[in-house]
């Protein structure tokens, strides 16, 4: 009987080489063995060397012969077919900056006569390579694959600041006899370039709709951008700027209106100012790695006057109020003051003056029926030109967008009337006079008349009456 053993104890004691069996045709077993001339590996897909000795029992007696030491070595050779365990994606894209970033490859299966070999001769060998075929060249710009954790070995470049395309193929070499293979092309692109991303506006940018703001609010944060959306998340913009709103954006024309970043990236933006009312039209340029740039769509910022309640308004200077006039002169009235609107005059001016009968304070107007505004706010005048009498009236002042202002009560007193007049003795006024009997009686008192403190009112008559007052009956003086 034939025995193999992989050690040599006493007579009687075997110890079969576990990696070898009995071949299909020999015959008997390990306890009864029968002669037996061939063995089977038990396993041909690890590289190793197995020595052993042939027990030659010549019979049951325990007469037997050890044969000399034998080896069967097994190791990695040439013929074997490899191939890529999985598809991968190709072209692939990866983020610049990083020695972690560019073409993942997939894993390699080594194959023979039907066995997989990747525990035994497996790939170990993988080089980026200009070709597929023999002698390997390195790729120009791309380090050979680096293992990243886990088993993925990734295919950077060799400067990860650049943004380029990159096309290899890989050079996949079994461990030990030779057996390689060549895969691809694969393409990478790494970070930004026009062929690998598109950018497309946000949609909360909506840029149909103007951004409002108001004559005299804040100038800080007026315009929020929302950067455009890359098809490649790692590019975002290193810059945003305000541009013309023309085809290509040019650089914005003077004078500024919207106040740069001052440090970019930024998406918010500042007016210079909101003293006047205006319509600012323009566009975004933004830069991204890469020098890739996108042109945003057209966009608006209305600064406008705010609604009633946002501003108020004051008279330039004071008006005298009182105001007294001559009656029966169209030409003369109640000289309105100016009006002007509160820090924001420029933008948003004084447009109505109303006159009311009352300062109802809502906003509504009470018109009198007995004066008007005449050239504009530059004088009030009776419609009635002969009455003597006084007029008490308020005006309403409105400004651009709404807001108002109420102002008064004014008074304007037109002609003479008790109120708006006073006399006073004559400074050559004779209190008494002396006669002697006999003297004559013509002439003998003449009246300096009294004076007033408005010009126009003149002495119509004198009529002499008792000292108190009740008419007098011209018995002594006439």
């Amino acid at each position: 009987m034939f025995r193999t053993q992989s050690n040599w104890p006493a007579a009687n004691s075997y110890h079969e080489v576990t990696q070898m069996n009995r071949d299909a045709s020999c015959t008997g077993s390990y306890s009864s063995p029968g002669p037996c001339l061939i063995w089977d590996l038990v396993d041909s897909n690890m590289p190793e060397t197995y020595t052993f000795r042939i027990e030659v029992v010549i019979s049951r007696n325990n007469i037997y012969h050890w044969s000399s030491y034998a080896s069967v070595e097994k190791y990695c050779g040439t013929g074997y077919t490899i191939s890529e365990a999985t598809t991968p994606t190709n072209p692939q894209f990866a983020q610049h900056g990083g020695n972690i970033y560019g073409f993942a490859l997939p894993s390699y299966n080594v194959d023979y006569l039907g066995n997989s070999l990747n525990a035994g001769c497996p790939v170990s060998i993988m080089e980026a390579s200009q070709s597929s075929v023999d002698p390997h060249v390195q790729s120009a710009g791309l380090n050979n694959p680096t293992n990243i954790g886990s088993g993925q070995f990734v295919v950077c470049p060799s400067d990860s600041s650049l943004h380029l395309t990159y096309s290899f193929y890989l050079k996949a070499t079994v461990t030990v006899g030779g057996t390689h293979d060549y895969f691809g092309p694969y393409v990478v692109t790494i970070g930004c370039t026009a062929t690998s991303v598109s950018f497309s506006d946000d949609a909360a940018n909506n840029f149909a709709t103007p951004v409002g703001v108001y004559v005299g609010a804040s100038t800080a944060d007026i315009y929020t951008y929302v950067v455009p959306v890359p098809t490649r998340a790692w590019c975002i913009p290193n810059k945003n700027e305000i541009v013309n709103p023309d085809a290509t954006g040019t650089t914005w024309t003077d004078p500024l209106k919207i106040v740069a970043c001052p440090a970019n990236p930024c998406n918010q933006f500042d007016l210079v100012d909101t003293i006047n009312q205006e319509t600012i039209t323009f566009k975004v340029l933004s830069t991204f790695p890469g020098e890739l740039t996108h042109l945003s769509a057209t966009a608006s910022i209305v600064v406008s006057c705010g609604p009633v309640g946002t501003y108020t308004a004051s008279e330039v200077a004071a008006p005298t109020n009182p105001q007294f006039v001559t009656h029966g002169d169209a030409s003369v009235g109640f000289t309105m003051p100016t009006y002007e609107t509160d820090d924001w005059n420029i933008g948003c001016p004084v447009t109505t003056v109303e006159l009311s009968a009352t300062n109802v304070g809502a906003g509504a107007i009470s018109v009198p029926s007995d004066i008007t505004l005449n050239g504009g706010v530059v004088m009030v005048k009776p419609t009635n030109t002969a009455l003597h009498q006084a007029y008490v009236f308020y005006a309403k002042v409105t400004m651009t967008g709404g807001s108002y202002t109420w102002f008064g009560p004014y008074t304007l007193n037109v002609g003479c009337f008790a109120g708006s007049v006073t006399y006073t003795d004559n400074a050559a006024f004779v209190p008494a006079v002396n006669l002697l009997v006999g003297d004559s009686n013509t002439g003998v008192y003449t009246l300096a008349e009294p004076t007033s403190d408005r010009a126009w009112c003149v002495i119509v008559s004198n009529v002499l009456v008792n000292t108190d007052s009740s008419a007098h009956n011209a018995a002594k003086v006439t």
